[in-house]
């Protein structure tokens, strides 16, 4: 979105400012930033507001361009190749969650497969595989419905909870069924 329209930057600013007052912090950290594009539009609404904008990517060849996209905001970027033991800021992880691997799993009518793409004559098609793989929750689905599909969630929660569980060790925050419990950082 952000490589698109700059409106998606300006939104995210909108609500990362919020985040930024909530916990009393004056630190972002980007978790996959891509081209920088986000960064940049974010840099753009909120370098008054912030002492430092933290970028955590792996890619020599991503943290190279976004250093030429960012440049003009100084000091103010800096690069991690890694998390720290301690995060006090708000965190963003724009598509992160995407890129996670995820399964596709398949109803016939009788049996569950696994979904995956391949090359045929006409180009693209479906093609499943016998898998023992299973929705994480089977009651509720329609399982009886022939032809349907449904991504395979077991590890995408796994991951989801295990990134939000470190956030909140690395904040010194509490957890609670509805969130952080103190104000000293936002997840975004």
């Amino acid at each position: 979105a952000p490589e698109l329209s700059p409106l998606f930057g300006a939104v995210l600013a909108r609500q990362v400012a919020q985040a930024l007052h909530a916990s009393q912090t004056h630190e972002a950290w980007e978790f996959g930033a891509g081209s920088g594009a986000l960064a940049e539009q974010l840099l753009h609404a909120l370098a008054p507001r912030l002492r430092r904008y933290t970028i955590v990517d792996l890619s020599g060849a991503l943290r190279r361009q976004q250093q030429l996209r960012l440049a003009r905001f100084g000091d103010l970027v800096q690069w991690a190749d890694q998390w720290p033991e301690r995060i006090s800021g708000v965190v963003l992880g724009n598509e992160v969650l995407d890129a996670m691997p995820v399964k596709l799993l398949h109803w016939s009518g009788r049996a569950w497969f696994e979904r995956g793409v391949a090359a045929a004559p006409a180009g693209f098609v479906f093609e499943d595989a016998a898998t023992t793989l299973r929705p994480p929750i089977e009651t509720g689905f329609p399982v009886t419905i022939s032809g349907t599909a449904y991504p395979s969630t077991i590890e995408y929660v796994s991951m989801i909870q295990a990134i939000v569980f470190s956030f909140v060790a690395m904040s010194g925050a509490g957890m609670s069924s509805s969130g952080p419990i103190t104000g000293r950082s936002s997840i975004v």
